[in-house]
């Protein structure tokens, strides 16, 4: 067969199999055959002639007099890179074909792989599939089950996380993809709470049970929801209070509660007093701490004697209370004291003296 190009020809014997290497350099605007590892054809691209048209013109396959050849293909590679003469002999030695023995990587020569073995570095692709751009879609290292050194196995990345196995950091947010719970979001990569969102759009990253707050009330919705306030409106009740400072937010009458009694302020009558809130006799004194709640003119009785201070003459006397007369109290012997004598002429003309004697 001959270069259609060139007109380098090379004779073919009917039933040998032929290792064919063809490389184009753009830099040097060359190409070359090679044939069972040895250059026998090299020519200059000119702008009439680029690659497409050397494909066209079949550089490798055509016969003496310009006839397609009748043959068969064993095995085919296509690198990302031009192959120096070292390698494409070396590739030609190998008995068990392209990918069993080296393969070859785009930035530092080739990789030495197990020839007893599909997958040297057993990370579940095989090495041909990791030396060439195959339906996983990367170039790997077949001797390494993490290429990108992540910590993460090159099929794991692949088939699991979805993650690049030759970039360490897939989404570039400055963590590595072992680390980053979100490989391929680049605004998260961290999730306190363990909720599934992220802690960058996490209104709660600390609650797992909260990640909206819609109205930025600081109340996340689904509490919103559950106690009735509206997750769309930061002031449920309209009295100018937003929802997570109001103590009431479904009132529109009451806000605060200073004693935290369940009662508001504006409805308690003792607003700092958290066992009481009635004052039935609105006489100023909570009704726990009212002696007479049903009487506004009195509260307290400090000689517990029934009767309040305010009409007991004697407050601090529970064994006196009512108002003396203008005759003054005479001592009786003993237990006894004559308070009040009073004398009463009754219609017989008999005089009787009534004596109000209290017990001290």
């Amino acid at each position: 067969y001959r270069s259609p190009i060139t007109n380098d020809s090379v004779e073919a014997e009917l039933g040998v199999w032929y290792n064919l290497a063809a490389t184009y350099s753009e830099s040097q605007d060359s190409l070359k055959l090679y044939v069972n590892g040895t250059l026998i054809s090299e020519t200059g691209i000119t702008p009439n002639h680029s690659i497409q048209t050397a494909t066209n013109f079949n550089y490798m396959c055509r016969g003496q007099n310009g006839e397609y050849l009748n043959g068969t293909i064993d095995n085919l590679a296509v690198w990302g890179r031009v192959l120096n003469s070292d390698e494409i002999q070396y590739v030609y030695e190998q008995p068990l074909g392209f990918g069993n023995y080296y393969s070859f990587k785009n930035d530092d020569g080739i990789f030495r792989t197990n020839p007893t073995s599909n997958d040297t570095d057993s990370d579940g692709l095989s090495d041909s599939e990791e030396s060439y751009f195959g339906i996983d879609g990367y170039i790997t290292d077949p001797t390494n089950p993490d290429t990108d050194g992540d910590g993460l196995n090159d099929y794991d990345e692949i088939f699991i996380y979805n993650t690049n196995p030759a970039s360490n950091d897939t989404d570039s947010d400055n963590f590595t993809d072992d680390i980053d719970l979100f490989p391929l979001d680049t605004t998260e990569w961290n999730d306190t709470d363990n909720d599934g969102v992220g802690d960058n759009s996490d209104s709660f990253p600390l609650d797992s049970n909260e990640t909206l707050d819609s109205d930025s009330d600081k109340i996340g919705d689904n509490m919103e929801n559950s106690i009735g306030t509206d997750p769309h409106n930061n002031d449920t009740d309209s009295d100018g209070i937003n929802d997570y400072d109001d103590k009431f937010p479904l009132d529109s009458n009451e806000t605060t509660d200073t004693d935290n009694d369940g009662y508001g302020d504006n409805s308690d009558a003792c607003p700092e007093d958290p066992k009481d809130y009635l004052d039935t006799d609105s006489d100023g004194y909570c009704d726990n701490n009212d002696a007479f709640p049903d009487n506004p003119n009195e509260w307290l009785d400090t000689d517990n004697d029934g009767y309040g201070d305010n009409s007991d003459e004697y407050p601090e006397d529970p064994n006196r209370a009512l108002p003396p007369s203008d005759t003054e109290s005479v001592p009786l012997a003993g237990n006894y004291s004559l308070d009040t004598i009073m004398l009463v002429i009754v219609a017989l003309g008999i005089t009787y003296f009534v004596v109000k004697i209290f017990v001290k």
